[in-house]
């Protein structure tokens, strides 16, 4: 079924040559765990967290990125020994959309505020604002 946002996201697509692959979430791939509450706790309100693996792992490995304004990117480097992020925590009061890519490029999808997502179907690089 066609929803009206649907619609204009593809219409959109069209007239600016831009596609856009932005999809649900997979299933099973967030939770509000203790965990990321614990690492990422109320003295990080208004920032995302990123952990480099999966399951908000390793604890000492924590990034956190104040909220990306739009039309603004911000790229994830947890640790120098690690590429990306595979776990984050959006403790701001709007969306994100994370990117693989380091410049807010390639595979993407919108995570909500306080929406926690323990494992991603693909490294993330990079933070964006809507």
């Amino acid at each position: 079924m066609r929803t009206p946002f649907r619609l204009l996201a593809q219409s959109m697509a069209v007239v600016t040559g831009v596609s856009l692959l932005t999809g649900p979430v997979p299933a099973g791939a967030t939770q509000t765990g203790t965990e990321a509450i614990t690492q990422c706790g109320d003295s990080w309100r208004g920032y995302t967290c990123f952990w480099a693996r999966e399951n908000y792992t390793p604890e000492r490995h924590v990034k956190h990125i104040p909220r990306v304004a739009s039309g603004s990117c911000r790229v994830v480097e947890v640790d120098p020994a690690y590429l990306g992020s595979r776990s984050f925590f959006n403790r701001t009061t709007g969306t994100q959309r994370v990117w693989s890519n380091a410049n807010c490029t390639g595979r993407n999808y919108l995570v909500g505020a306080n929406q926690a997502i323990w494992d991603a179907p693909f490294t993330v690089n990079s933070v964006g604002g809507l």
